[in-house]
């Protein structure tokens, strides 16, 4: 299979195979796989791009597509995984619209958090609108239920001490940042493993984050742990007092 370059402006490392550059049709040589993981969410005309990378690849191939799943999103009221650096929201039906029988494999990943997608590009040549969006009177209920629960978690927490959160990555930040004063200020710190969050502050909030063995170290007995991701719950659990009140956003 051949290998095709990818393209990252901010890439700081020395490997051949990424170019300092953003994609253009002219960018890039042509392979048989594509990968935008974590990329299209970030896009604001995502089906124009998708049409552009089509065409720099003369329609060949498969491009597999990985982004936040919406449905999971509301199903579980992440209201916390709403933010402003994703400006697209996408649910299995979104590609299917839009491809139809172009879409040749899906499924869930990261316990469900993530949609993947393999598209045959040849399928894009003949693709530029999509269907009819049919049944979508149960996204605004969704919404809503979504922000309740926002409403309520905060609310939960009104007696708490201390909070300390662990997860200083987008749900981190956003849960922080969104918090209202009275339970920002109860906010005395964050635990990240990245050791580029680590020493730093949170945007907007200004919650310092520290390293998993100084802040378990710093924890008071009454202090509530804010687990920001329920797929890290177990190996926070072990590194924490087993008596250490928890709370898992699920």
């Amino acid at each position: 299979m051949d290998l095709a370059f990818s393209g990252d402006p901010a890439y700081e490392g020395i490997s051949p195979y990424i170019r300092k550059s953003f994609f253009s049709v002219d960018s890039h040589e042509r392979g048989e796989l594509l990968t935008l993981r974590h990329v299209l969410e970030h896009i604001p005309s995502p089906w124009n791009f998708l049409d552009g990378i089509a065409a720099a690849n003369n329609y060949q191939g498969l491009l597999y597509v990985e982004v936040p799943d919406l449905e999971w999103i509301l199903e579980h009221r992440a209201y916390f995984d709403l933010f402003h650096e994703h400006v697209n929201y996408f649910r299995a039906d979104d590609f299917l619209r839009r491809f139809g029988d172009g879409v040749i494999f899906q499924s869930k990943s990261f316990g469900g958090q993530y949609l993947s997608m393999v598209i045959n590009l040849e399928s894009l040549r003949e693709c530029r609108s999509s269907r009819a969006c049919e049944g979508d009177s149960g996204l605004q209920a969704g919404f809503g239920k979504l922000s309740a629960y926002e409403d309520m978690t905060y609310a939960s927490l009104t007696e708490t001490h201390e909070i300390v959160l662990w997860g200083a990555a987008a749900k981190g930040v956003v849960f922080a940042a969104k918090s209202p004063e009275a339970i920002k200020r109860k906010i005395i710190y964050a635990i990240d493993i990245n050791p580029g969050k680590q020493g730093h502050f949170m945007p907007i909030s200004g919650v310092e984050v520290v390293d998993p063995a100084t802040g378990v170290a710093r924890l008071d007995p009454s202090s509530l742990v804010v687990i920001m991701n329920p797929n890290y719950e177990q190996e926070i659990r072990e590194s924490l007092p087993h008596s250490q009140p928890c709370l898992v956003l699920r």
